[in-house]
């Protein structure tokens, strides 16, 4: 595999620029295809063959008038009571309104029973009983619900949704976390390789790996059932990947033109070390990731597959766009004043094909700045096998013991920002 990856990686160096095109070619086109015929995520949970899921067709089957999804309207009145005129009005539009909705068999009185009425009178419910699932009800039944609101809300009504269909269909978004996440990979790679291009290039080919990944999956959506949560998975593994296997050959890459390499030597050579290392890290993860399917749980094995495609795409990214940019930077990926020790940016300049397999391999550049600070700790660390594991075990005991007091459970609207209704 490693003299195959050697051409791979010259041949991307010398035709960068055709490289590059198809990639964007690519991105472009899964992207739009995507956009016009992928699938839509679902939330279908089902576990087939256990006994709470048997017991839930049995419901369908005995009682489908509760088998359905549910919902809690709740009505709020800040300075007053919901049993005042005016917002008793409002409430009962809004009731009336919900009542009227697709996929709605029976709406209660919030009004009716003093058991759906808080004792200071300033708060009232409704049970919303749907006639189908939350998957197959669907969000245009969500959006419908949540602008019954209006006629309350103009009374001075506050009105928040919560219960089963607005939890399951709620819409999930991280908010800034991947912007900081990115920020904070900028900084980090800035201060490690002190070069814009170096710094730019891991997250650059990660984002575009993420975004032909995740449009892969929204077609395979098409096809399968892909659970809403796949696409944040997707671009935390995504991201995560796809830096660390863009390190992995820039890395490599710097250290060799630090040495004196050429640039389309180092290129090639890097794609046959660093590069195998990408490719036998990223097809175990795969293959692990692919081990989800022995759950026997549908959605879980659909985590998988889109989880998989993302880092198989990270891998092809970081063995064929990567090595053609670096082609186009050449000696940029340096800092400024590790230049003129390099050799000229002439593609190849006194270069040769390995004359075996093992060649690329084997046959490395020596690593530049070998007294550096982390040469130094690593030299340390070798000599001193045992204080480094005894000290290192003690650690990771000491940062493992919130696990005793760890308490499992599903994640419910109590963990929701309390921007969203039904937190509130």
């Amino acid at each position: 595999m490693a003299q195959w990856l050697y051409r791979l990686g010259r041949v991307a160096a010398a035709r960068r620029g055709l490289v590059v095109a198809v990639w964007l070619a690519v991105a472009v086109g899964v992207v739009v295809v995507d956009r016009v015929a992928g699938g839509e995520t679902v939330d279908n949970f089902e576990v087939p063959g256990v006994e709470s899921q048997q017991a839930l067709e049995v419901l369908d089957e005995r009682f489908p008038e509760r088998a359905g999804a549910t919902a809690m309207v709740v009505f709020h009145v800040a300075d007053g009571s919901v049993t005042d005129p005016d917002a008793a009005t409002a409430i009962g539009v809004t009731v009336a309104e919900v009542a009227g909705l697709d996929h709605v068999l029976a709406v209660t009185d919030p009004l009716a029973s003093p058991r759906s009425i808080s004792p200071d009178t300033s708060t009232a419910f409704a049970a919303v009983q749907f006639d189908a699932s939350a998957a197959e009800v669907g969000r245009g039944t969500l959006d419908a619900l949540m602008e019954t609101a209006s006629p309350a809300e103009e009374a001075g009504v506050q009105v928040e949704f919560g219960g089963e269909l607005p939890t399951l269909l709620k819409e999930r978004t991280t908010g800034p976390a991947e912007m900081i996440g990115m920020i904070a990979a900028l900084i980090v790679l800035f201060v490690t390789f002190r070069a814009v291009l170096a710094t730019v290039m891991p997250l650059g080919v990660a984002v575009l790996g993420l975004a032909v990944g995740l449009s892969i999956v929204g077609l395979l959506g098409s096809v399968i059932d892909i659970p809403s949560v796949a696409p944040r998975l997707g671009t935390m593994i995504g991201l995560g990947v796809g830096i660390d296997y863009a390190l992995f050959v820039l890395s490599r890459h710097r250290d060799q033109l630090e040495a004196g390499m050429a640039v389309e030597e180092s290129i090639a050579r890097t794609n046959a070390t660093a590069g195998q290392a990408v490719v036998v890290a990223g097809g175990t993860v795969v293959v692990a990731i692919l081990g989800l399917q022995l759950a026997g749980i549908p959605f879980v094995a659909a985590l998988g597959y889109s989880a998989s495609i993302v880092v198989a795409v990270a891998v092809a990214v970081a063995v064929t766009l990567l090595p053609a940019l670096l082609g186009f930077a050449g000696t940029r990926v340096l800092p400024r004043s590790h230049r003129a020790a390099t050799v000229p940016e002439v593609a190849g300049v006194g270069s040769t094909a390995p004359a075996d397999a093992a060649e690329p391999a084997s046959d490395a550049a020596p690593v530049a700045g070998g007294h550096g600070g982390w040469v130094r700790w690593a030299h340390w660390v070798a000599h001193h096998p045992w204080r480094t594991s005894i000290a290192a075990t003690l650690v990771l005991v000491v940062l493992s013991i919130p696990v005793l007091d760890m308490r499992l459970g599903q994640a419910d609207a109590g963990t929701d920002p309390v921007s969203t209704t039904h937190r509130r």
